[in-house]
Parts: structure tokens; sequence; C-alpha cells
């Protein structure tokens, strides 16, 4: 048996009680109301703490500002083989992004604003384009 019992009370911070079991080499310290025992804190009870202090805390929110959302936008579409949209036909506003001009094939339209919805900060999509005849997109 322990002869050194490392004690700490029920108002003891968790910041004092993982010192104590660092300095002490322990791997528990009994919790005492007075005389009375009333409870153990193990080092896996801190790690616990530790992940549930963690995973209450509010996740971390990336900004990003209109002209890097629009930036994005435009890079990733200038990769896809068959976007009609110029960089003129997409403008963001508060994270809303909204697309102008016209479009050659439904899919194209569809794709596109699915490429949208997946950039960081875009919080709404406003499709202004129409169809264009492919007679009148070659002219």
């Amino acid at each position: 048996m322990t002869r050194k019992v490392v004690t700490v009370s029920l108002s003891t911070p968790i910041d004092e009680i993982a010192a104590l079991l660092e300095v002490n080499r322990a791997r528990r310290v009994l919790v005492v109301n007075g005389e009375r025992l009333v409870g153990i804190v193990t080092r896996v009870d801190l790690v616990r703490a530790l992940i549930s202090a963690r995973e209450s805390l509010p996740r971390a929110v990336s900004f990003h500002d209109d002209a890097s959302i629009r930036r994005e936008i435009i890079d990733a579409l200038r990769t896809e083989l068959w976007p009609s949209i110029g960089e003129a036909d997409v403008t963001v506003t508060n994270g809303v992004v909204v697309f102008w001009g016209g479009y050659m094939s439904e899919q194209e339209r569809k794709a596109s604003l699915v490429l949208a919805e997946h950039i960081a900060g875009v919080r709404a999509i406003d499709d202004h384009r129409v169809p264009l005849d492919i007679a009148y997109a070659m002219v």
C-alpha cells in the first residue's frame, strides 16, 4: 500500500489535480470531504475530462471574404472542361454567390451550382443565367 496518500478536496481545480498526479507520479488521487473519502480521480478521468471539454468548445469558423470565395469559384471553374461561364459572370456579396450570363447545358448549370455550394464560406447561391442557344453561342 502507498504510505504517501495524495488527497484533494471537492473544490480543488482540475489543473491542480493534474499537477499533483505529475509531481507525485501518482496514478490517482483521493477526493475527501473533511476526513471522509468521497471519490477517486485517476489519470484516465483527467484525459476524459480534457476530451469532453475540447468537444464542447465551439468549432473554429474559418472566415472567407467575398473576394477569396469568388477567386476560389473561378479557379475551380477553370479546371473544368465544360464551363461556358466567364469571370465577370460570378459575383459574391456577403457570402452569396450570384451567377449571371448563360449556360450551354442543364448539366453544366447544375454542376456549377454544386461546385459553388462546396466552397467554404458560401451562404447561398442565386442563379440568374439563361440557357444559350447553340447557334447563338457560336456567333
